[in-house]
């Protein structure tokens, strides 16, 4: 289970996150919407442990996140999270399913065993994969 309790975050003098609490289950999709500037991707950030909340706390498995340091911060990410970046952070000269195996070839997983496991879960969950060698 992933919970945001009382989540405040400011930039300057823009305030983007003022109190905000979210609990996900564990299997539940959530969809975050709301207009341009209404703070989405700071939350996703936050809850992901990219940024630091300046008030309040993440918790997942109960565990407190926010407080980690960074290089725990950046295993769990690395280990725990999937992030889809709203403008399409990818590395170009990759294909899909290899952008995909990246976070397991961080881990140290071999070349071929990740770009198999991703390549299953992408086309699983019915991706389009142009240029993929099947």
């Amino acid at each position: 289970m992933l919970e945001a309790r009382g989540l405040g975050k400011s930039f300057g003098s823009a305030r983007a996150l003022n109190g905000v609490s979210l609990t996900v289950a564990e299997g539940e999709v959530v969809a975050i919407t709301g207009p341009s500037g209404a703070g989405k991707s700071t939350l996703l950030h936050c809850l992901a442990g990219v940024v630091r909340p300046e008030t309040g706390e993440v918790v997942l498995d109960g565990r407190r996140i926010d407080t980690l340091p960074e290089a725990a911060a950046t295993k769990l990410r690395r280990e725990s999270f999937g992030i889809v970046f709203q403008f399409g952070e990818l590395v170009p000269e990759l294909t899909a399913v290899e952008n995909v195996a990246l976070p397991l070839l961080f881990n140290r997983h071999g070349k071929q065993e990740a770009i198999y496991a991703d390549r299953e879960i992408v086309l699983r969950d019915g991706a389009v994969l142009a240029g993929v060698n099947r």
